[in-house]
């Protein structure tokens, strides 16, 4: 049994204040000097922002219609050129970007809500029953590859909004839902592997010492101190998210035309690449293979600024 006076504590909460302060200004150091980290956190802050200023920035509308001027190349009036019915391109990847972020972000927030407070739960009671119970259910999502549980669950849903009483689900929701659940288990995973490191600490032996619920320990003083490898992980599934979106609709059972979306432009554009139509399928295929690069390029400079240890050990 750990007895520690009310200076000691707070002297040991004081530090490990200090120290988490310290290591995250070290992680900010080091993350600029990560040129590739820098491209990729550029490449997906102007996508965050094309998405946001969508409605003004684009020159034209997505959804306006011009048979006479369909499938037009590149030029200064369409610099995307226009569709098979006369949409201009670069309006439609403008809003396709707002779509795939909306996807992205909400899809990643649901995984997080879902598998953070469980993976704590079963974390700090690792071994018991409850962490079994959550883990072995989770095993279960996790047997299925990502995409194709999702693909099948949108298949059994269907593309329509689903209507359960006075809640209206429209196919965006779907997706985040769909997604969010699936992102579930790695999340928990990853949480549990750091409380079952951090609740040995001795900030977190004072905290019990000094009465603290298990809630409280495990929210407010194990938790903080767990949210490295949560933004790393999340901006890896959010690449993923914005993929699952775009196989989706390139399949027809996720974002459906006239709404603009990566992947059903790429599902428009198939029909045309033989014929020579190559900036119909080009420009939203970029859009796609930027942000999920940027992602991915962000993921990667977090993880060797944040938590050096896996850069050390080339994980």
């Amino acid at each position: 049994m750990i007895e520690l006076n009310a200076d000691s504590v707070a002297t040991s909460f004081a530090d490990e204040l200090e120290a988490d302060t310290g290591r995250f200004r070290q992680g900010w150091g080091r993350f600029q000097q990560n040129r590739v980290a820098l491209i990729g956190g550029i490449v997906t802050v102007i996508v965050i922002l094309m998405a946001i200023a969508a409605p003004l920035i684009s020159i034209h509308n997505p959804d306006a219609t011009d048979p006479y001027h369909s499938l037009t190349p590149p030029s200064l009036t369409h610099p995307f050129g226009t569709d098979n019915v006369g949409r201009d391109v670069l309006s439609r990847v403008i809003f396709g970007a707002r779509v795939s972020i909306e996807v992205g972000l909400f899809s990643v927030l649901v995984g997080i809500l879902i598998g953070v407070p469980l993976g704590a739960v079963a974390g700090y009671w690792s071994g018991s029953f409850l962490d079994e119970l959550i883990m072995r259910i989770f095993d279960v999502f996790i047997a299925f590859p990502t995409m194709i549980l999702a693909i099948a669950v949108m298949g059994v849903l269907g593309v329509k909004p689903t209507v359960i009483g006075p809640i209206h689900i429209d196919s965006i929701a779907k997706i985040v839902i769909v997604t969010g659940v699936v992102f579930a288990p790695p999340f928990a995973r990853v949480i549990r592997s750091s409380f079952l490191q951090e609740r040995e600490e001795q900030y977190v032996q004072a905290a019990r010492s000094i009465g603290e619920g298990n809630a409280r320990i495990i929210f407010s003083e194990i938790l903080p101190n767990s949210i490295v490898p949560i933004i790393v992980q999340a901006t890896y599934f959010m690449a993923t998210a914005i993929l699952i979106e775009a196989s989706l609709s390139f399949l027809g059972v996720g974002i459906r035309p006239p709404m603009a979306s990566w992947g059903s432009m790429l599902s428009d554009a198939r029909g045309y690449i033989i014929s020579g139509e190559w900036w119909f399928s080009v420009f939203p295929g970029l859009a796609i293979l930027l942000t999920m690069a940027g992602l991915n390029l962000l993921g990667d400079g977090l993880r060797d600024a944040l938590d050096p240890r896996t850069r050390d050990v080339g994980v």
